[in-house]
């Protein structure tokens, strides 16, 4: 899948073309090798455009995969997105199963287990292995050991029927200047509790973008964590948009999470520079991992 030569390959200019074009401008997907290892996300890509649409666009700009936010909303349902992946012959990676509030609070044990049953049949009716779920909002209130074994504690009650199910839920830490209000920010806490769970059923959404943010030695930390890495996104520092827009060598960084064995998919959880789609998939294409 990825022998192809990613110079060499660009200079066809596959798929960048058609990365603004308007919905039904293409009646099937037409698929590009070099974009053949991401998977971009509906939700913070073509923001002009419906949510119900922008599959349509991430098909014919030549993805095959896709990951977004929830999928329960007043203008679209899991049906809704279901159709629209059996469309366009797309594969949903992961979704999000929890934003909020925070898993520290014992009042949240009941609504957080019924999500978790909920994502499991999103998930399965999605065709989505993973569900990153995030309950670390910060309570001054408490020690920091306190905070970890309740979080650790809301993750081992749902992990029976996660498992039961094949998925996978993924903790995802955040930066302290793009999410303040958190108490998971970089790799060590966050790998000490999927280390203390020790379970192939919960693992990390290790947001590149976020790491960079927080800790940065991108590459040394990932090698370090490679054992819990379950799902990886990115974008470039400090803006968040596309690879080649910040601070950060991703053609470098991506290869090294290759060479670390990292083999899955890299998550576009990004926003277009200016709004330009079209340009945002050139330079996806530019670093593409092999």
């Amino acid at each position: 899948m990825f022998k192809i030569t990613r110079r060499g390959a660009i200079g066809l200019g596959i798929g960048a073309a058609v990365a603004g074009l308007a919905p039904h401008a293409f009646a099937g997907p037409k698929r590009d090798p070099l974009l053949a290892s991401y998977a971009v996300n509906v939700a913070s890509w073509w923001g002009d455009t419906p949510l119900l649409d922008r599959f349509e666009l991430a098909s014919a700009a030549g993805f095959e995969a896709v990951e977004m936010w929830g999928v329960h909303d007043d203008a679209y349902s899991p049906k809704d997105i279901r159709q629209r992946l059996d469309e366009y012959g797309l594969n949903l990676v992961q979704i999000l199963a929890w934003y909020g509030p925070g898993l520290t609070d014992p009042a949240q044990e009941k609504p957080f287990l019924e999500a978790m049953k909920q994502a499991i049949e999103d998930a399965e009716y999605l065709g989505a292995d993973m569900f990153t779920v995030v309950g670390h909002q910060d309570d001054p209130s408490l020690a920091m050991e306190e905070k970890m074994a309740r979080l650790q504690g809301a993750y081992e009650a749902a992990l029976p029927m996660v498992e039961d199910a094949n998925k996978t839920m993924l903790l995802e830490p955040f930066n302290e200047f793009n999410h303040p209000g958190h108490f998971i920010y970089g790799s060590p806490e966050a790998l000490q509790i999927c280390r203390a769970v020790d379970s192939p059923h919960l693992k990390l959404n290790w947001d590149l973008f976020h790491m960079q943010r927080h800790e940065g030695e991108l590459v040394q930390r990932f090698r370090d964590g490679i054992d819990q890495v379950g799902y990886v996104q990115m974008a470039d520092t400090p803006d968040r948009h596309q690879a080649g827009t910040g601070e950060l060598n991703y053609d470098y960084i991506f290869q090294e999470c290759r060479n670390a064995g990292y083999e899955g998919y890299f998550g576009l959880e990004c926003w277009p520079k200016d709004g330009d789609a079209e340009q945002a998939v050139a330079d996806f294409r530019a670093v593409a991992p092999a």
